[in-house]
């Protein structure tokens, strides 16, 4: 409001001093609100950035997160089946192991090389525990090979029958049974004598 236009109304100096007064209060007072409220809406417009920069942050941190989950979840799945086949070897390697010990320490000798390997495939198969070491159940699992095909061993002409001792033969001769070498060399003499009477 311009003094001008006051004083053109023909209002006096001293109303119109006060009217501008009023006036310039009121419009300082507006100011400054229009400046307050400039000065809120920048920092609700800071706010409201930062409220978006920090949601894109969350975002990105929970793609993150997805992501890291599933290198985890590889990689424990990889350490799992690592594990499990160091495991298998291991256990594949004292299985081969306890199976040469109970042939060596059992002194099982083959016909023929056919016959070792499949007779190695067949222990294998078998699957027996280990036990200190040793293939629990392998004598068993032996004779039942010896039986299925005993041609394919090398076997003791003593094995599986009773020792028999021939009793000594007297001196004299009086009712002693002759071993059979003593009775073969008696055998022998008498031939030899024969021929002998016969030559003459």
């Amino acid at each position: 409001m311009k003094r001008e236009f006051l004083e053109e109304l023909g209002i006096e100096k001293e109303v119109i001093d006060k009217i501008l007064e009023t006036n310039n209060q009121e419009l300082e007072k507006y100011k400054k609100q229009a400046e307050n409220s400039k000065n809120d809406n920048t920092v609700l417009q800071n706010q409201l950035k930062e409220i978006e920069q920090k949601f894109t942050e969350l975002q990105t941190s929970a793609a993150n997160a997805e992501e890291l989950k599933k290198q985890l979840e590889a990689m424990q799945q990889k350490h799992k089946k690592e594990t499990e086949e160091f495991q298998n070897q291991i256990a594949q390697r004292d299985y081969k192991d306890a199976m040469k010990y109970a042939i060596e320490k059992n002194n099982i000798k083959f016909t023929s090389e056919m016959a070792k390997r499949a007779y190695l495939e067949e222990l294998q198969k078998a699957n027996l525990t280990i036990k200190d070491g040793s293939l629990d159940g392998f004598e068993e699992f032996h004779k039942k090979q010896i039986e299925a095909d005993s041609n394919a061993f090398v076997l003791d002409n003593t094995q599986g029958q009773k020792p028999h001792f021939m009793p000594p033969m007297n001196s004299n001769g009086g009712g002693s049974t002759p071993s059979l070498g003593t009775a073969y060399a008696q055998k022998f003499n008498n031939t030899l004598g024969i021929q002998r009477g016969e030559s003459k």
